[in-house]
């Protein structure tokens, strides 16, 4: 017999007895919500945590999808039904001969659609369960919907922290070495010069 979520949570050390039965009587009150949700929207765990005790629950892998998924293993089922369906196909493992498709769903016990897959497919299937937002940037990402790029605000500067300017150097008369070693000086603050001994 499979245990209960409530229960795999309190053994995960996630929650204790006493939330889950805060929990449960607020999803009676709230119109049957799953006691999942109940526990997330209360703050007391993640989606994360409910997924690793739904694989548990049902003897199955979990797992955060990768950045980078294969076009050639997502694009073997249209995005649309992935999509509407809450699954993606994130791998192929290649098992001896055969190849086997990494799908990862939200609700590892909808077993019709793991059937609609494999149907569609024709080839065998490792079944991973996933957290509800993980599927769907996943899902998004499949899509190739734009990320939000945040545009970096102006920064505002005071007159003390602007950066120093040197003024342009004064001009002066003589050739074009002189200018140059006096130009210098100018930037650099007066360095006194080594003599030049004249040729007898």
């Amino acid at each position: 017999m499979r245990k209960k979520i409530g229960e795999l949570l309190v053994q995960a050390g996630v929650v204790t007895d006493e939330q889950v039965k805060q929990a449960l009587a607020s999803g009676r009150r709230g119109q049957g919500r799953k006691l999942g949700e109940v526990l997330v929207s209360m703050g007391l765990c993640t989606g994360r945590d409910i997924a690793r005790a739904l694989a548990a629950q049902h003897e199955l892998p979990f797992v955060e999808i990768p950045e980078y998924i294969p076009h050639a293993v997502s694009s073997l089922v249209s995005m649309d039904f992935q999509t509407e369906h809450r699954v993606l196909l994130f791998a192929v493992e290649q098992d001896g001969r055969s190849e086997k498709i990494h799908v990862a769903v939200e609700d590892p016990g909808n077993l019709m659609l793991v059937d609609e897959l494999r149907f569609q497919l024709r080839k065998p299937l490792k079944v991973f369960v996933v957290a509800p937002d993980d599927l769907e940037q996943a899902l998004a990402r499949g899509r190739g919907e734009p990320l939000d790029i945040v545009e970096a605000e102006p920064m505002d500067m005071d007159e003390d922290d602007s950066p120093d300017i040197l003024p342009p150097p004064p001009p002066h008369d003589g050739d074009a070495s002189a200018d140059g070693a006096e130009v210098l000086e100018d930037i650099l603050g007066s360095t006194p010069r080594p003599k030049v001994p004249k040729a007898p």
